[in-house]
């Protein structure tokens, strides 16, 4: 199954989201297409978030839309080879194919936790526009003896595809063995010189107001940036995020009293927090080989999401040459078309390298 990533990010449910499920569980609209139209009570609610979390059996996930909690996934396992799954979106986010993407992600995501299996919808028979989402989502009519009364059944088979988390993993794998074979040089970011990785950061940093502003560096390999603006006595607060282990370690030694941390921008460590000005990305998309077209949409839409002033981006582009094999390059026009349906207010750059591009989204 494709799935299509381009303005939905699910994430795994927390205690922290109590009470806004809470209040998505007694919204009016989302009860009365609700299968039990039945507001429930905050007691019973907590208990409901205790059981379940913890439950191996069960998995919710929140979906958000740029960055913003839009709704839920949720899947209970019946059997084994067997689960049910249940959706919705608040009334907000209905009617642009939105739940279309979070079913269809949610269902890969079910099949990575459980293996090969059955998803099963009962959709209540007047609601025909959760009926054609699954459609939609490639669900198709079932026969079931337990299906609800007042209620039709859709199934479609799942199977796993390779995540983009098993693509940061090894992501991480390749940097770490570089920043162990090339400590703080340019081979260690799998640059092709020390000028060009130069050239990125002042095309990144030219666009957007980063002086004084509170900065997250995606994909901040061994802090490079960071030393970058401090040649250029760019002062900022400044935080570095990255999959790699070993960069992290090498950034914190190299840089003591700046911030870096592990994680990847779709799943991103509970300390990273929110609030940044700023949010830069560079070089973390040439080594994704798990659906990269995807995994750049999905993480521009969270960059974009993260930022209070602007959000830039590098990628090698299509439109230079043929560039080494195994690297994904992307076509400008079209990444550019993607961002202009996150934010009118979006620049291009392809004058400064011709195999490289930087994309600007700004608030």
């Amino acid at each position: 199954m494709s799935v299509d990533r381009r303005r939905v990010v699910l994430r795994r449910a927390r205690v922290e989201d109590a009470a806004l499920v809470f209040r998505w569980r007694n919204d009016p609209f989302i009860l009365a297409r609700s299968s039990s139209q039945r507001p429930v009570g905050w007691d019973e609610h907590l208990a409901w978030i205790g059981r379940t979390l913890g439950n191996p059996a069960r998995l919710v996930l929140i979906a958000e839309v740029d960055g913003v909690p839009a709704g839920q996934v949720r899947f209970e396992l019946l059997k084994a080879g067997e689960a049910v799954v249940s959706a919705y979106l608040v009334e907000a986010f209905t009617g642009r194919g939105l739940g279309v993407e979070a079913i269809r992600a949610g269902v890969v995501e079910a099949a990575r936790r459980w293996g090969p299996l059955t998803v099963v919808a009962w959709v209540r028979s007047d609601n025909p526009a959760g009926r054609k989402a699954f459609e939609r989502a490639g669900f198709g009519p079932c026969q079931r003896p337990d299906t609800p009364a007042q209620h039709e059944c859709l199934a479609v088979a799942a199977a796993a595809e390779e995540s983009f988390e098993e693509d940061d993993l090894r992501n991480a794998a390749h940097y770490d063995a570089l920043v162990r074979q090339h400590g703080l040089t340019h081979r260690a970011l799998d640059w092709g010189s020390a000028e060009s990785q130069r050239r990125r950061f002042e095309v990144l940093c030219d666009g957007l107001p980063v002086r004084g502003a509170r900065l997250l560096d995606v994909g901040c390999g061994t802090g490079d940036l960071l030393a970058f603006l401090r040649e250029r006595a760019i002062e900022c607060d400044y935080t570095g995020l990255d999959v790699s282990p070993a960069m992290v370690e090498t950034a914190a030694a190299r840089l003591p009293g700046a911030r870096f941390l592990r994680g990847s921008v779709l799943e991103p460590p509970s300390e990273l927090g929110d609030g940044f000005d700023c949010v830069v990305a560079s070089g973390i998309f040439a080594h994704r080989r798990v659906q990269p077209l995807e995994f750049l949409r999905a993480a521009a839409a969270r960059l974009y999401a993260l930022c209070r002033r602007g959000a830039a981006f590098n990628a090698l582009s299509a439109w230079g040459d043929r560039g080494t094999p195994g690297e994904f390059r992307a076509d400008p026009a079209q990444t550019l078309a993607f961002c202009r349906s996150l934010t009118p207010k979006v620049a291009l750059r392809h004058d400064y390298h011709p195999g490289d591009f930087t994309v600007y989204l700004f608030r």
